[in-house]
């Protein structure tokens, strides 16, 4: 049974390698198939990294441009997704630490308007309540908590693949991971629906 699984797999990876080497050479149509495949992964990652963010279009559509254009580089290791997880995340946080500084320039020491991001929300994602929920109280932790939240409870990276994306060492990755959860299940435990989403990602963690 198990040899029969790892057959699927490695069947699964070289027709991710043979896609990605398609769109190495050029090839529109393949990276049409691959921009549509990993669109809603971009959206999905983008929208919980950087919820609410002005320039959330603007991330997806760089982080989908950057993946093509690495796809060169993608040896058929993993699945294409896991391998474009690292891409998308270390684009957002690029753009995110230039938007930093560009803000650091311009800002007249008031209050960020928050108007519109509840709209905004509304409008990116359309997969019901909990996920709204959870994009705002996400939204309250720091930028760096919130990266390293994400990669675990949504995409399910260890604490060692985590420290790789973000380039950070695996102990200062584990203290953020932490004080990240610590925080969000305090809020979380105010939120009923969140409450229910928190109970099977912990039991899917186990």
């Amino acid at each position: 049974m198990e040899l029969v699984k790892q057959k699927t797999l490695d069947s699964t990876y070289d027709e991710d390698l043979a896609l990605a080497q398609a769109v190495g050479r050029c090839d529109r149509k393949a990276a049409h198939r691959l921009a549509d495949r990993l669109f809603s992964r971009v959206r999905a990652i983008v929208l919980y990294m950087a919820p609410g963010h002005r320039d959330a279009d603007d991330m997806i559509q760089r982080a989908l441009i950057e993946v093509l254009r690495a796809s060169s580089s993608y040896r058929g290791e993993c699945s294409l997704e896991r391998w474009a997880d690292k891409i998308i995340s270390r684009t957002v946080m690029r753009t995110l630490k230039r938007r930093r500084k560009k803000d650091f320039f311009v800002q007249s020491g008031a209050e960020p308007d928050e108007s519109g991001v509840e709209e905004f929300q509304e409008v990116a994602v359309s997969r019901g309540r909990t996920r709204k929920r959870l994009k705002t109280i996400l939204d309250k932790l720091s930028e760096k908590r919130r990266v390293v939240v994400v990669l675990h409870w949504m995409h399910g990276y260890t604490v060692a693949e985590i420290a790789e994306i973000v380039d950070a060492p695996v102990n200062t990755v584990r203290d953020r991971l932490h004080k990240g959860k610590r925080k969000l299940k305090k809020w979380i435990k105010k939120d009923p629906v969140l409450c229910d989403w928190l109970e099977s990602v912990n039991h899917e963690n186990r």
